[in-house]
């Protein structure tokens, strides 16, 4: 499911659902609404919020609805799939980012804009 839309569309840029090791105990924790869509508050700080109905409603009508795309405004920025090509063409990483975090707006815009 990871590959297959890039496959489809050389443009797509997918991301898997992301566990979490807590510090405490290095146990991993699946994230407990697994259909999240990332968005970004007034400090530009990512979020995940829960699918909006409309986007629920959408999914529901795909054939495969588990692994129906989720349409998102923003992405995790170190985990995601896309074609080498492409990544290339958008500009890769900025090599001038200097605050940890800033790659997510920034090749989240990359791929909305471009």
């Amino acid at each position: 499911p990871l590959i297959y839309p890039i496959y489809l569309n050389k443009t797509a840029c997918t991301t898997p659902n992301i566990d979490s090791i807590a510090w405490q105990d290095l146990n991993i924790h699946a994230p407990e609404i697994v259909e999240v869509t990332g968005g970004l508050n007034w400090i530009l700080n990512m979020l995940w919020s829960p699918l909006s109905a409309e986007e629920q409603q959408r999914r529901s009508r795909d054939p495969f609805p588990v692994t129906a795309d989720i349409r998102t405004p923003t992405m995790a920025g170190g985990l995601f799939a896309i074609d080498r090509k492409w990544f290339l063409e958008i500009g890769m990483y900025d090599e001038g980012q200097s605050i940890w975090g800033g790659e997510n707006i920034d090749l989240s815009f990359r791929v909305w804009l471009y």
